[in-house]
C-alpha cells in the first residue's frame, strides 16, 4: 500500500467516525419522556408526556407500562396544543397501554419540545411504594414516514407522595 492509499483510507475512517456521531446525535435529539412524580394513594393524575424533536414529527408509537398499583385512563390521553389536527389513541393490551399519536392529513406537531400529551394515572389506595413507568416501543416517524428514531425505552420514577404535617 502506497502513502496516497494510506492517506486515503485514514480520511475514510474518519469520515465515518464523523457520520456515526453525527447520526447519533440526531437520535439522541428526539425523544419521548415524563418526568418523576409523586401521588397519593388513591389519587388520580394528570401526567404530561414530552417530546423533543429536532426534525418534524407526524406521528408517535409507544408502549406505556405502569408499577403495580398504578392504572392508566387510556380513554382519557389528551394531546396538548402541540396537536397540529392529530388524533391519539390508546388501549390496554396483554403488554402494557399502547399509546399512538397521528394525523390522517400527515401533518406534524407543532414545536420541537414540550408536553405532547396528557396521560390520567391513577394510584390505588393500596399503592405504597415507588416504581418505574416505563415508555418502551417507542417509534417517532418524520414527515415522509420514516421511522427517525427507535428509542427502545424511557423511564420516569414514580413516588409515594408523604402527606404534609
Amino acid at each position: 500500500m502506497n502513502k496516497n492509499d494510506m492517506k486515503m483510507n485514514i480520511l475514510r475512517t474518519l469520515l465515518l467516525a464523523v457520520m456515526a456521531t453525527v447520526t447519533c446525535t440526531a437520535i439522541g435529539a428526539n425523544k419521548l419522556y415524563i418526568k418523576s412524580f409523586a401521588i397519593h394513594p388513591g389519587e388520580t393524575k394528570v401526567v404530561e408526556l414530552y417530546m423533543q424533536n429536532d426534525v418534524d414529527v407526524r406521528a408517535v408509537d409507544m408502549l406505556v407500562k405502569l408499577p403495580e398499583g398504578l392504572t392508566l385512563a387510556a380513554e382519557q390521553t389528551r394531546l396538548t396544543d402541540r396537536e397540529a389536527g392529530h388524533a391519539v389513541s390508546g388501549r390496554l393490551t396483554s403488554r402494557g397501554y399502547r399509546v399512538i399519536a397521528f394525523s390522517t392529513d400527515n401533518a406534524v406537531f407543532a414545536g420541537t419540545d414540550g408536553p405532547l400529551m396528557e396521560l390520567t394515572v391513577t394510584a390505588s389506595d393500596s399503592f405504597s411504594k415507588s416504581g418505574t413507568i416505563t415508555l418502551q416501543d417507542i417509534i417517532m416517524e418524520d414527515a415522509d414516514g420514516e421511522a427517525i428514531v427507535e428509542m427502545g425505552t424511557s423511564t420516569s420514577e414514580v413516588y409515594v407522595a408523604v402527606p404534609a404535617n
